[in-house]
């Protein structure tokens, strides 16, 4: 267990660093965290553990492309083109469910999604 003095400075709130001294990130830092993020995602899309509303947040991000951790800016920080890897994915995505390679109830509802997306791209963006 740690000393309490050893954490005293969690709580000394006027000696803090700013959040600008305190965290610097660099480019790598930042790539690697996108490439963690996009490995997470696309597992989380064929974890058949994760609910409707996470998979259509995930289905989601996958069609988003601005912002810092967007799909596409981590795609192009792993050196891949985003609409490829959407493309890609998908067609693994509804290639699993179709062919029933998946455990019971793992992708249906992913591939429903799926249709969804490539019937209204548009639509289903928040």
């Amino acid at each position: 267990m740690p000393d309490i003095q050893q954490l005293a400075f969690i709580f000394d709130l006027d000696n803090q660093p700013s959040m600008e001294e305190a965290i610097t990130w660099s480019e790598e830092d930042q790539d690697a965290l996108r490439e963690v993020v996009l490995l997470e995602a696309l597992d989380s899309i064929l974890d058949g553990r994760n609910g409707e509303k996470g998979k259509k947040e995930l289905w989601d991000w996958i069609y988003t492309d601005e912002g810092p951790f967007s799909f596409d800016a981590c795609c192009k920080a792993v050196g891949v083109d985003p609409h490829e890897m959407r493309v890609t994915f998908s067609r693994y995505v509804e290639r699993q469910a179709l062919h029933g390679e998946a455990e019971k109830g793992q992708l249906q509802w992913t591939a429903k999604m799926l249709t969804a997306y490539m019937e209204e791209p548009a639509a289903s963006v928040n």
